[in-house]
């Protein structure tokens, strides 16, 4: 049989924390909670205004944001749970500078608009660390720009958190129990794919086996498995990675 996909449960209707941060109240002549998320000076450090939108977005459990500039405004939405909400505040004219301070933390020109910009840092947030991946391109708006957010997790979900019916765990576990063959988890974007790999690892017998994964993105951290990163900026390709687990004489 043909699996279908895996639910997901989509998080309650949520007051944005982003509201909360930035406000819709007028200007009254001081400086506005507007002004201050998006500000004008290049600050970068854990308080400027994109680690601020960035902690924003993790508490409303967002895994990405959407920023799209357009007739003099940005306009920021989050994805939560697969779906796109906008954030109800209109940022003012200046949020051209908060796009520049998050290509300053992503190592990225903010003098260039015309090309696509790819970048990367890392923020540490409330004791705990957010990799974030950054991609601005242009359109006939104006510059768009998406950050992913990747947090590295500890707990990992079960198939019941999941809602696997049984009939699939079951042939999950069937096939993980064998010593080589291979499973294809496919689904669209949010799907929990990721999760559900981690569901069945985390059910093998660990001890008696070795096991590695390859993934550019380590969302959840499970003892005695290890993970090897690509770097293809550094000439460290999947296919690389790849051969070097081969190498390790894994299960």
């Amino acid at each position: 049989p043909t699996p279908g996909p895996v639910p997901r449960e989509r998080p309650p209707v949520f007051e944005s924390p982003a509201t909360r941060l930035v406000g819709t109240a007028p200007d009254t002549g001081s400086e506005s909670p507007a002004t201050r998320l998006v500000g004008t000076a290049p600050d970068t450090g854990a308080d400027s205004p994109s680690a601020r939108l960035v902690a924003a977005a993790l508490e409303a459990r967002a895994e990405y944001i959407h920023l799209q500039e357009g007739g003099g405004d940005l306009h920021i939405r989050l994805r939560r749970a697969g779906v796109l909400e906008p954030v109800p505040f209109q940022p003012p004219v200046s949020g051209r500078s908060l796009l520049n301070q998050l290509k300053a933390l992503a190592g990225l020109s903010s003098a260039e608009g015309k090309e696509q910009q790819r970048g990367h840092f890392r923020l540490n947030l409330g004791g705990g660390a957010v990799t974030v991946s950054a991609v601005f391109t242009p359109t006939s708006r104006g510059e768009r720009a998406v950050l992913r957010l990747d947090t590295t997790r500890a707990g990992v979900p079960t198939f019941e958190e999941l809602m696997v019916p049984d009939r699939l765990a079951a042939l999950l576990r069937e096939a993980a129990e064998g010593r080589h063959g291979l499973i294809i988890i496919s689904g669209p974007p949010f799907s929990r794919k990721k999760d559900l790999a981690y569901a069945l690892l985390a059910e093998l017998d660990k001890g008696s086996r070795a096991v590695l994964t390859v993934e550019e993105h380590t969302t959840f951290s499970l003892e005695e498995v290890d993970t090897l990163r690509p770097r293809p900026e550094e000439g460290f390709s999947y296919t690389d990675a790849v051969e070097a687990a081969l190498e390790q004489d894994p299960d």
